[in-house]
């Protein structure tokens, strides 16, 4: 299934968990089909149009790019054919227009546990589901995320790790037998 008939992989690009579950599931699914992956990152210019604050912008976006990578895999993927665009506009509208054949795969990360994330997350899926022309997969977020469980893990380790701490402090080195 390689070549031109597996189409590509077009993967959004966010520095969040559910970003990083779609960089995974995108990176594993480009390796099954044997197809490039291309990671959109979509930008907004609210500043002045200059032509070297875009290009600054567009620069900023490719180090986003490839941090979110690190982030989620720890490294640019060496096996998979990986093509970074970045472009001007609203998130929905560049992916839909990034995945622009039929044999294409747009992977989009889940929303998160807050709720304005969650809610332009899905706005993002919304406009992507209903517009795109190749199929959508809205990569599910990893089980911790999803019970809202991680800033409770988060402190119970913190109080495990103060608690080991205290108690190696309270216990007094012993001398070796002789």
């Amino acid at each position: 299934m390689a070549g031109s008939d597996a189409g590509r992989v077009v993967v959004g690009v966010c520095r969040s968990i559910g970003g990083y579950q779609a960089l995974r599931y995108a990176v594993a699914q480009a390796r099954v089909r044997g197809a490039a992956l291309v990671a959109v990152r979509a930008y907004s210019l609210s500043a002045p149009r200059e032509a070297w604050w875009r290009s600054a912008l567009a620069d900023a976006a490719v180090a986003e790019v490839a941090a979110a990578f690190t982030d989620a895999l720890g490294e640019m993927p060496r096996d998979v054919n990986v093509r970074v665009a970045v472009h001007e506009g609203s998130p929905g509208p560049v992916l839909v227009a990034s995945a622009e054949n039929e044999n294409d795969l747009l992977v989009i990360g889940g929303s998160g546990s807050h709720r304005l994330t969650r809610a332009w997350s899905a706005a993002v899926a919304r406009y992507c589901a209903r517009h795109a022309l190749c199929p959508v997969l809205i990569a599910p977020l990893p089980a911790m995320a999803r019970s809202r469980g991680a800033g409770r893990l988060a402190r119970a380790v913190a109080f495990a790790a103060e608690e080991s701490l205290r108690s190696s402090d309270r216990a007094e080195p012993t001398s070796p037998q002789r």
